[in-house]
């Protein structure tokens, strides 16, 4: 990756001002353990035009007096005698104070007569007292010295030496970022299983990088279910110290409960612990808890990690087994979850299932992703849960969530004994692969059509005309028109497919600039009085843009757009994609960019796609 999609802007633009200054200062990056101080003082220790040095603190050293001051001034001067001389002028004046042998370093460091210099230090709040001390006092005060300071630590005291070093913070990667570092360390990955490993990682790259370090071959490829929460790991451990070392023994007993579970209902909580409610609201007023409604979840997914591993085998079983008592009354499917860690059987895999959709339901996407993983990982026959998956997979897209399910009906094996089901697998995937490279080609279509067609029309007649919208997209109008033709001999298509049908062929002859046929006129206020579904409402305007009727095609777009049907799910992020499409042909360049902003982050813009160029 890149340093400019690791770092953000302004802090590269900062330490570029920094170096070219004419007037020397001083900079501190913060930053948690793992995020990627020293990645980024290695680019910068290349990417200076001045004269750069790196120094890296030893840790080990900390005990000795002046150890780092030592590194910094070796760094400045090369000449091992000269050095050495001012670390005994140093040692002299350092019983005088602190102030007079900061004043000496300051004296000695000008008479070197450098050129600009920028000194990298990185961990400085890893060095012993007295260098930290110095350092941060000549931080202040290096005007005619030449040199610059660029320093990282992980934390720094407010009141301590440090505290007069400028700041800035290297913030966690957004999910797009850590989709690129899953795809530089990993060879083909599956991206939802990047997306779901970042989710326990907090955006930390480093703790990222130790996580994919950490699956098997099949479950980067995405080809087997992860065991969630992903295993421990030394850098997650550290992270997740500084939260856990700060909590009261009540506290942390209740954490360790919450930690045994995507979430937790309150009252079944508080009932396992004594006092547990008035615990409950203080973790949750120090957002250490995060709470939806009735159920918390440990805010940071790595101190729910670090306290999950660091129970025994038998301590965990325990308490999933008196959670399960205690919920069962109250709620179902966490009780379903809380019993699948106590039988080492395939049983339960429906009550896990069915748990991820009412947690679907409740747009904790993140949640019920865990219930699939952990159902998938005990299940013995996956054909026998076909239609849950079908039912999942297809909430999942109408939430917008194409990644994951296409990650799940992949999975998804058809049921022999249902007849057509193997169809509306294939629709499904179809769809959730729309806007990526997985292309379903024209013979494996029309060959899966031509077999189950007849028990399944429907399904048969929806596939077919999702394989010729993309022709159409892609302007392969001939394949286009071939595939729409098999849907004419199909009987027991509905009336709303078949309007999509005659919309999809309507934009393969506007696309090709055939004239118009009035039958098949989209008139903008009918289409707003219809009360018909989003995707139809999308295939119209998509054709008033098509036929160069771009106004009226903003006014429908954005009529889907205010639709309750389209908030919050699929067809709300492909209406906003189609929008960009629009203002582009349109010549309005200021719109199409506000789109594209508005997007930033959706599902049906995933890396490497036509939508996301």
């Amino acid at each position: 990756m890149a340093l400019s999609r690791l770092v953000p802007h302004e802090i590269i633009e900062q330490v570029a001002t920094l170096a070219d200054a004419p007037d020397e200062s001083a900079l501190l990056l913060l930053g948690e353990v793992g995020i990627g101080k020293t990645y980024v003082l290695d680019e910068l220790h290349q990417l200076v035009t001045v004269r750069s040095e790196l120094v890296r603190t030893n840790p080990a050293e900390s005990d000795y007096p002046l150890a780092g001051l030592s590194l910094f001034v070796s760094a400045l001067n090369h000449d091992p005698e000269r050095v050495h001389h001012t670390e005994l002028d140093l040692q002299a004046h350092r019983a005088d104070g602190m102030y007079s042998a900061a004043n000496e370093i300051l004296t000695v460091v000008r008479d070197l007569n450098l050129p600009p210099t920028l000194v990298l230090i990185d961990d400085i709040d890893l060095m012993d007292d007295d260098s930290r001390v110095l350092l941060g006092v000549i931080a202040g005060r290096l005007k005619g010295t030449s040199v610059r300071i660029v320093a990282t630590a992980t934390t720094i005291d407010a009141t301590g030496p440090l505290a007069g070093f400028p700041t800035a913070r290297l913030p966690l990667l957004s999910e797009d970022q850590m989709a690129e570092l899953a795809a530089a360390r990993v060879t083909d990955p599956d991206e939802s299983t990047a997306r779901i490993v970042a989710g326990f990682t907090g955006g930390n790259p480093g703790i990222m990088i130790e996580q994919l370090a950490q699956l098997e071959r099949d479950q980067l490829s995405g080809e087997a279910p992860l065991s969630l929460p992903l295993p421990s790991a030394p850098s997650l451990d550290r992270v997740a110290d500084s939260t856990i070392s700060a909590l009261t023994p009540a506290e942390l007993e209740i954490l360790t409960t919450v930690a045994l579970a995507p979430s937790s209902h309150s009252t079944a909580l508080a009932a396992v612990h004594d006092g547990g409610a008035d615990v409950i609201e203080d973790l949750v007023g120090a957002s250490v808890l995060h709470r939806h409604g009735e159920y918390v979840s440990i805010a940071d997914p790595r101190v729910r990690t670090r306290l999950f591993w660091s129970m025994s085998s038998k301590c965990r079983r325990e308490l999933h087994a008196e959670m399960a008592a205690r919920t069962e009354a109250i709620n179902e499917h966490l009780a379903a979850w809380h019993t699948s860690f106590g039988d080492p059987g395939h049983e339960g895999v429906d009550a896990l299932l069915n748990g991820a959709d009412w947690l679907i339901s409740e747009g904790r996407i993140d949640h019920a992703v865990e219930f699939i993983e952990r159902a998938l990982g005990r299940v013995a026959h996956i054909e026998d849960h076909a239609t849950a998956m079908i039912r999942l997979s297809n909430k999942l897209l109408r939430k917008g969530e194409l990644g994951l399910a296409g990650r799940y009906i992949r999975w998804a094996k058809p049921d022999s004994s249902v007849p057509g089901q193997a169809l509306t697998m294939a629709a499904t995937e179809m769809t959730a692969h729309m806007f990526d490279s997985r292309v379903l080609i024209d013979d494996e279509l029309k060959a899966l059509v031509g077999v189950y067609s007849e028990a399944n029309p429907e399904d048969a007649a929806i596939m077919l005309t999702i394989g010729a919208y993309r022709r159409a997209e892609r302007w392969e109008f001939d394949a286009g028109r071939a595939l729409l033709a098999s849907t004419r001999s199909l009987d027991g298509v509905s009336e709303l497919t078949r309007e999509k049908l005659d919309l999809v062929e309507a934009i393969l002859t506007a696309l090709d600039g055939a004239p118009v046929s009035p039958d098949v006129d989209v008139e903008e206020e009918r289409a707003k009085d219809a009360p018909t579904a989003p995707p139809v409402l999308l295939l119209q305007a998509r054709l008033l843009t098509c036929r160069e009727r771009y106004a009226e095609a903003r006014a429908l777009f954005n009529f889907v757009l205010s639709q309750p049907r389209a908030r919050g799910g699929m067809w709300r992020k492909v209406a906003k994609y189609a929008i960009v499409g629009n203002e582009i042909a349109a010549g309005e360049f200021f719109r199409a960019d506000s789109a594209i902003a508005e997007l930033a982050g959706s599902p049906v813009v995933g890396r490497g796609t036509a939508a996301h160029m």
